[in-house]
This record gives C-alpha cells, sequence and structure tokens, in this order.
C-alpha cells in the first residue's frame, strides 16, 4: 500500500511508501521499489533526478544509477540535454553522462528555457540570462529574474518588474 501516490507521466507514476518514494507501472506493479528520500519525473531523456543519503543523482526507468548521487541540489534536465546541479556549494550543469559542461561558478543556476537560456547569478544580487555554453547572453543587472514568458524574460529592478527585449540587451 501506498501513503501518496502521483499521477502517471508517461508510463512511470511516483510512489511514497513507508516514507520512501519509488515508482509504479501503469498496472500497479513495483517497477523501482520506494528506496529515495524525493523523486521526480523521468525527463525527456529517460533520467529521473532522485535523492538518495541526501544526495542527488539521476536514474534510468530501471531503476540504475546513470549519474551517481553526488550533488547537494539537482534539477530536472531542460530540453536542451542540460541540468543544473550544485557541486562545492555552486551551481553548474551537466549533461546526461554526468559531464560537466558549464562549470560550477554560479550561487543560483535556472533550468534552460526552450530559447537556450537560463536566469543565473553569480553572486546572488544581480541576476541576467546564460547560453548553454555558460555565456552572459543578458549580463547580471537585475534585483531578479525570472524564465521566459512567451518569450519574453521577466526581470525586477528597482522594485519594479517588467519584460525586456533580449535582442537589445548585452
Amino acid at each position: 500500500a501506498y501513503s501518496e501516490a502521483e499521477t502517471f507521466q508517461g508510463d512511470l507514476a511516483i510512489v511514497k511508501s513507508e516514507g520512501l518514494y519509488g515508482y509504479i507501472n501503469a498496472k500497479g506493479e513495483t517497477v523501482i521499489p520506494a528506496m529515495y528520500q524525493e523523486a521526480f519525473p523521468f525527463a525527456k531523456n529517460d533520467l529521473a533526478r532522485v535523492c538518495a543519503d541526501g544526495q542527488y543523482g539521476y536514474i534510468n526507468k530501471s531503476g540504475d544509477w546513470v549519474i551517481d548521487p553526488q550533488y547537494k541540489a539537482a534539477a530536472d534536465f531542460s530540453s536542451n540535454g542540460l541540468a543544473a546541479v550544485v557541486l562545492e556549494e555552486k551551481a553548474g550543469y551537466i549533461d546526461a553522462s554526468g559531464k560537466i559542461v558549464i562549470e560550477p561558478a554560479f550561487e543560483e543556476a535556472g533550468t534552460f528555457t526552450d530559447n537556450g537560456l537560463a536566469v543565473a547569478t553569480e553572486d546572488g544580487s544581480l541576476y541576467g540570462y546564460i547560453n548553454a555554453q555558460g555565456e552572459w547572453v543578458i549580463t547580471p543587472q537585475y534585483d531578479a529574474a525570472a524564465d521566459f514568458s512567451d518569450g519574453i524574460p521577466i526581470v525586477t529592478k528597482n522594485n519594479t518588474t517588467y519584460g525586456i527585449d533580449e535582442e537589445r540587451e548585452t
């Protein structure tokens, strides 16, 4: 019996049993036993972010570790195949093999949106947007920044929130 069950996303659903999370199929059969402190839906690359012993890593649909649990925090993989992870107090990005593709140099690093940009901050005070190479496309100059909304970056500066035209920003 499960104390919690989420809706199916794809062919698996996350379930909670005795305080731990695992995955079941549509027949209600256990596919991946409940052994994780946290579990998240599988991304398009068929990897799911899970937490074991306080560290985040990624498993495949067989429950095998593809990227061993080694991160203090981690995000799901973006459509560009990168995931933000925290190593040694700083955030960077890995690919689906676990290779670091953007060095951990950020205080915070967001998920890449479909336009290929992610919110980031090096110092936790000013936010901007980086590309998949880790280069600033919109330099850190905002008190807060959010993911794009209808293709427009939403930012806050001097207590005013607004959308900006990325073509004109430097």
